[in-house]
């Protein structure tokens, strides 16, 4: 709807084109070559539009000035059905919600009138896709059910547009584009990063200092490039790389992370655990400061002491030698009654 009204006949078939200017963010209607206005695309039947980038405007998906040229009939795109939407909006989603709408003729035909739906990028499916009107039940609104397509592909939400074409042997009910009702598809292939941690966990030691790695990849095709910064205590463990970044043409693609634990000469839990912070940004709204898991390792301690001492270790020094033996017996001699109160019971 280019929301410029025309004088031309209803009855005929006309040229149009429809000129857009990037620049000044107009599109101008012609019709058999004679101009029909121009339209600020700035704001559009009752709707602000200036927060729209002017790249967007453009012929066929490619952005910029352009000329789209098409002939129709400017009777037959309004004025023959009428249409009740369930909740004022058509909203589906994939996997997810239908919606529902009726449509009814908006006068009566003289002969039945068939109208049957379609969808030419199938981004939606109809029940029933033909709805049939008679001189006797023209007004009498017919429900169709719509259904999202879940195809899988990362698409964002987007707009699938409902065809009416019309059949009829009274002419004034016969067009190829009866109407076309917009219908809003909520894609449920949502941005994501997935962590992939080898064997579900990510598990190092101290002890030579050993190695685990992870796996981060995007789930959804970004508008801009995806910036992950990699945040860790440098005090447990090395991470490498400490930032990573998905593009356009490489987020379906997983990257790793290796993770090396850091041999410290404190005495910890065995294991102890630390936590690797994520941070995601970007230009693409969708992903910029989007939420992602930590990764938590579980570091292996290599401390004398980490796993408990023998009873003989006297001095706990994680050997079993004369030392222990010598204070041992510093102990034993130190008590002239080795079992009585305040003598120290050394025998394991």
């Amino acid at each position: 709807d280019t929301g410029i009204d025309t004088d031309d006949d209803p009855n005929e078939w006309h040229n149009f084109a429809v000129l857009y200017d990037v620049e000044n963010n107009t599109m101008e209607l012609f019709v058999d070559e004679v101009s029909k206005g121009v339209q600020d695309l700035t704001y559009v039947d009752g709707y602000d539009f200036s927060g729209i980038p002017t790249e967007y405007i453009g012929i066929g998906g490619e952005a910029g000035n352009g000329l789209a040229i098409d002939n129709y009939q400017i009777g037959s795109v309004q004025g023959i059905l009428d249409f009740d939407l369930s909740d004022g909006s058509n909203i589906v989603e994939e996997g997810g919600a239908t919606d529902t709408f009726t449509v009814a003729l908006s006068s009566a035909p003289s002969v039945s009138v068939t109208v049957t739906l379609s969808d030419p990028d199938n981004e939606v499916t109809f029940v029933p896709g033909v709805l049939n009107f008679t001189t006797g039940d023209w007004d009498t609104p017919q429900g169709v059910t719509v259904t999202a397509v879940d195809d899988g592909d990362t698409e964002r939400n987007e707009y699938a547009y409902i065809r009416f074409a019309s059949a009829s042997g009274d002419s004034s009910f016969n067009a190829t584009t009866a109407d076309v009702l917009p219908d809003l598809v909520v894609d449920d292939d949502v941005p994501e990063v997935i962590i992939d941690e080898t064997d579900g966990s990510t598990d190092v030691s101290e002890e030579g200092a050993t190695q685990d790695q992870y796996t981060m990849v995007l789930g959804y095709l970004p508008t801009a490039d995806v910036a992950i910064d990699i945040a860790f205590d440098a005090n447990q463990v090395s991470v490498v790389p400490a930032s990573l970044t998905f593009t356009m043409s490489d987020w379906a693609t997983p990257q790793g992370v290796a993770v090396t634990a850091i041999d410290d000469p404190n005495l910890e839990a065995d294991p102890h655990t630390t936590q690797i912070v994520h941070t995601v940004t970007s230009l693409d709204l969708l992903y910029d400061e989007l939420p992602v898991d930590d990764v938590s390792v579980s570091i292996t301690e290599n401390e004398c002491g980490a796993w408990g001492y023998h009873d003989m270790d006297v001095n706990e020094d994680c050997y079993v030698d004369f030392v222990d033996f010598a204070l041992m017996a510093e102990k034993w001699l130190g008590c002239t009654m080795p079992f009585g109160i305040g003598c120290e019971d050394l025998i394991p």
